[in-house]
């Protein structure tokens, strides 16, 4: 993990730091955007936030120093919202998956790292990948 895409002042103007994460609270247009220079996004869920980023020093590594990190738990959105008073916008990350993979750039080998959770998980989406239209080689997992 490199430096943070969300070091440059105008897209801090667009995050809020909630338990130690800058979260993007821009537009999904933004965030794919962002995205697209590359790096490591994060979804990180209602329970992840709250059991694994106290539990886990690399899941809490991995989450803050992340790329970019967007919003997917509307207990999160809710919880700021009781507590700030701000409402933040949530994206969805299943959301956020279906508008990337939407860019023809990523068709191309060499263009995504897909991180896999096991054998027959990689085995299973690298063939929708490639039912969708994207290249990859051994090397893109």
């Amino acid at each position: 993990m490199g430096q943070s895409k969300l070091n440059n002042t105008a897209i801090n103007n667009q995050t809020r730091h909630i338990l130690g994460v800058p979260f993007f609270i821009g537009s999904r247009e933004s965030a794919i955007k962002i995205a697209m220079k590359g790096g490591l996004v994060v979804a990180p869920s209602g329970p992840g936030l709250a059991v694994d980023l106290v539990k886990s020093q690399e899941y809490r590594k991995a989450i803050s120093s992340a790329d970019l990190a967007i919003i997917d738990s509307s207990a999160l959105v809710l919880c700021w919202r009781c507590i700030v008073g701000e409402w933040l916008p949530r994206l969805s990350g299943l959301m956020f998956l279906r508008l990337i993979l939407q860019q023809p750039e990523l068709k191309n080998t060499g263009t995504v790292f897909w991180v896999m959770p096991s054998a027959d998980d990689q085995a299973r989406n690298l063939g929708w990948l490639v039912s969708q239209g994207f290249a990859h080689s051994p090397d893109d997992c």
